[in-house]
């Protein structure tokens, strides 16, 4: 038969295996939720990236066709071409000059 400290000797290696099991297992939990809050990170930016780079080059595009439109050689062109006639000292009908008569 085992004596008494015989015993005690046999559980405390058992404890501090169990012990170090709890460790572990807290570790590696620890080590898979901050990967995977890394990834999930990463995909946001990469995403919002992607996002950023396309709106940039619509704002590019919109500011060409903004440029475009702005040409006085442009406007004037499309002026002509509707057969419109510049208004030298117009009256304004309402007094916020929304609305103009050629005298």
């Amino acid at each position: 038969m085992l004596n008494r400290s015989t015993a005690q000797n046999y559980k405390k290696p058992r404890v501090l295996n169990c012990l170090a099991s709890f460790i572990g297992g807290i570790l590696l939990l620890f080590y898979v939720l901050t990967a995977n809050e890394i990834a999930a990170n990463n995909y946001k930016l990469n995403a919002l990236s992607g996002n950023l780079s396309a709106l940039n080059e619509e704002t590019a595009n919109l500011f060409a066709g903004k440029n475009s439109l702005e040409n006085s050689s442009r406007v004037l062109e499309f002026a002509l071409g509707q057969n419109m006639i510049e208004a030298r000292q117009p009256v304004y009908l309402f007094e916020n000059k929304g609305v103009a008569v050629k005298p």
